[in-house]
């Protein structure tokens, strides 16, 4: 699979939520996904655009209104 990392640290909340309510439930005996860590994330990544999509950009808020 080819996850993205959000996507594959929302996965792992779900479940260890719906874990905890079992166990909260007394229908297992134990969380093991209390032991499982997320995967790091860096949320500052810059993102950048294409030339393509910059040439776009400059040509759209070049040309007056009306």
């Amino acid at each position: 699979m080819n996850c993205k990392v959000g996507t594959i640290n929302l996965t792992i909340r779900h479940l260890k939520q719906c874990l905890a309510w079992l166990l909260e439930q007394k229908l297992i005996p134990d969380n093991p996904a209390e032991k499982i860590g997320y995967i790091p994330e860096d949320r500052l990544k810059t993102k950048w655009i294409t030339d393509q999509q910059e040439r776009q950009l400059f040509a759209e808020t070049s040309t007056p209104f009306g």
